[in-house]
């Protein structure tokens, strides 16, 4: 995996979206390159913040029905 790859897929890296194979594949490389390795820290803290500061809201009844 280069650069390029793992960047397109640090989103879904980061919201653990992706298959165990692709995961490999983004961890060696984050384990390799300090520049994918700091988008992907800067990613998950961003992430956390957002879990921890946004509201949490319970869907409607009527559109839980849906």
């Amino acid at each position: 995996m280069n650069c390029v790859e793992a960047r397109a897929q640090v989103g879904a890296y980061v919201d653990r979206e992706l298959d165990d194979s692709v995961r490999l594949d983004i961890d060696r490389h984050l384990s390799q390159c300090a520049a994918c390795s700091m988008l992907y820290l800067e990613q998950d803290a961003l992430q956390a913040l957002v879990r921890q500061h946004a509201p949490d809201f319970m869907a409607t009844s009527e559109l839980r029905a849906h």
